[in-house]
C-alpha cells in the first residue's frame, strides 16, 4: 500500500499532476481479490491492544487450508499462527505473544484462503 502516490499525465506541454493520494498513518482493511465471496470473510483480533493471550477470531465463508501469521509494520514475518484446514463459520485461534517472542509494539496479523487475504493491526502492550 503506498504511502504517497502522485498520478501524472504526460501531455504535449510537459507533464500534468492528475491526482495526490497521501496515507497519513497506517490503516488496514481487507485486502485481495476474492470475486466468488469465498474464503476469510472476517477477522478480528481481542483484546487489541492487549498483552498475554490475545483471540484471533476468523469468519470462514467455505472450508479449507488456512495461513495465519504475524509481521512487524516493515512486512518481516515474526511468527506463523496457523496454517492448516479450517471449517466454514467462526474459528477462534488463542495465541500467547510472550510464547512467540512479541515484544511490545504494532505488528500486522495477515489471514490467507485460496486467493482471499485479509490483514489487521494488532498491538502488543506489556505492564
Amino acid at each position: 500500500i503506498p504511502i504517497l502516490q502522485i498520478n501524472t499525465t504526460q501531455g504535449f506541454l510537459g507533464t500534468t499532476i492528475t491526482s495526490v493520494v497521501y496515507r497519513d498513518s497506517i490503516r488496514f482493511t481487507g485486502l485481495g481479490d476474492d470475486p466468488d465471496g469465498a474464503g476469510v470473510a472476517e477477522m478480528s483480533i481481542y483484546p487489541n491492544p492487549g498483552n498475554g493471550q490475545l483471540v484471533i477470531e476468523l469468519n470462514l465463508n467455505t472450508s479449507e487450508d488456512v495461513g495465519v501469521a504475524v509481521y512487524t509494520t516493515e512486512g518481516r514475518k515474526t511468527a506463523e499462527i496457523f496454517n492448516g484446514k479450517l471449517s466454514a463459520g467462526t474459528s477462534k485461534l488463542v495465541i500467547d505473544t510472550e510464547s512467540i517472542g512479541l515484544a511490545a509494539g504494532y505488528y500486522l496479523v495477515e489471514a490467507t484462503q485460496g486467493n482471499s487475504r485479509l490483514v489487521r493491526k494488532m498491538v502488543i502492550t506489556r505492564p
